[in-house]
């Protein structure tokens, strides 16, 4: 077994009480059988507290929520009680392993990573400057895998290293960068399916002389502010469904708000974002970006529907976009960096880890179209 993981990722460690949110309030916390049988076991008054605290869930366990919406057995500084009284070892695995993240691509390959839920992981992503490269970092002995699962692994492979070098040509803004990642990857796919390698694509998209060009060319593309006025208003309504409060809610109305002003047919999100433009955003956009394109793009596998996968990071950018520059507008100043952490992870929370909105959000871009190529051009 291979274990990959992003250079961005090294140096994590929990924070603890010093954390400024915390990963045990908020949303459904799982507790695994193994773990939630043993709790039912223990002796005394906090064995008491962990059975109240726990109720059977689709053939696991799940912790109730106090009124507040956080675990009964977060303390008032933020510690965790049972891993006070019984230990790390007897925490589930879920509190054990979050907010680090494995995903099995094959047999013999898995992608390592954090969850930017995490605020800690999050400023580590975004504090970095030197450009996000995928690495082999542990490696086990090697499962059998078919032939053909294994050119699959390796094509994605490719278009996904090709793709993060196009993120990272900081020659250019990250709108052209990911147009760019667009046009790329819509060729690629076709040749995957169409039982090519893409070797010719590849060289194509690694010369910087040919990138610039085809850059250049895409600029010339007709931008349609009432498809990104559309996309944008059914996100929020669905932050507003599924949130019902908080910064998202306020974030969403902010940015409806910003829409119903200058007219939906004028509502132009680079100039949204000018208040924001700059290195120090760019170079987090163009981190964020990484994170996202590797978190979902061996999802491919196996049949090269790329292009979902470049969907969702294209539709990630223009929602942190308008998050982020909705937020400097009504705070009438830069954001710090502690307040952009704050947008990405709640975003993660709500868009990220809840599976029935990414699957609501999913199925608006298919029946509005946002997963089409030319749709996505248009976006930017």
């Amino acid at each position: 077994m291979k274990y990959y993981s992003l250079s961005t990722n090294k140096g994590f460690s929990c924070i603890g009480a010093k954390c400024p949110d915390t990963c045990c309030a908020g949303w459904y916390i799982d507790v695994d059988k193994q773990t939630g049988d043993s709790y039912l076991k223990e002796d005394g008054e906090f064995g008491d507290k962990l059975r109240a605290s726990i109720v059977p869930f689709s053939k696991q366990y799940r912790i109730k929520l106090d009124e507040a919406g956080r675990c009964p057995m977060l303390t008032d500084k933020n510690l965790c009680e049972i891993y006070q009284n019984l230990g790390k070892d007897k925490m589930c695995t879920v509190c054990k392993t979050y907010p680090r993240f494995i995903i099995a691509v094959t047999e013999n390959c898995s992608f390592a990573g954090y969850s930017l839920s995490c605020p800690e992981a999050a400023g580590r992503l975004l504090s970095q400057k030197e450009p996000a490269k995928i690495s082999l970092y542990e490696k086990e002995e090697d499962m059998p895998v078919s032939k053909e699962k294994q050119e699959h692994f390796d094509n994605l492979m490719a278009g996904l290293k090709l793709s993060l070098g196009i993120l990272q040509y900081r020659k250019l803004s990250i709108t052209e960068r990911l147009r760019l990642l667009i046009f790329f990857n819509d060729m690629y796919e076709g040749c995957l399916k169409r039982g090519g390698n893409g070797e010719e694509l590849l060289r194509t998209f690694s010369d910087v002389k040919q990138l610039e060009s085809i850059s250049a060319s895409l600029k010339s593309m007709e931008k349609n502010p009432l498809k990104l006025t559309k996309f944008l208003l059914a996100v929020c309504h669905e932050i507003l469904y599924f949130q019902g409060g908080g910064r998202l809610k306020r974030i969403s109305d902010g940015i409806a708000g910003i829409i119903c002003s200058c007219g939906a047919e004028r509502f132009d999100l680079q100039g949204t974002l000018r208040h924001i433009r700059n290195k120090k955003y760019e170079i987090r956009f163009e981190q964020y970006l990484s994170y996202y394109l590797y978190f979902c793009y061996m999802n491919a596998m196996p049949d090269y529907d790329i292009m979902e996968c470049v969907a969702e990071v294209v539709h990630m950018y223009c929602i942190h976009a308008c998050f982020l520059a909705v937020l400097t507008e009504e705070k009438g100043s830069r954001l710090s960096f502690e307040e952009q952490i704050a947008v990405y992870t709640a975003a993660a929370r709500a868009l990220q880890h809840n599976k029935e909105s990414k699957e609501r959000l999913r199925k608006i871009c298919e029946e509005e179209g946002f997963m089409k190529t030319e749709e996505l051009l248009a976006l930017l």
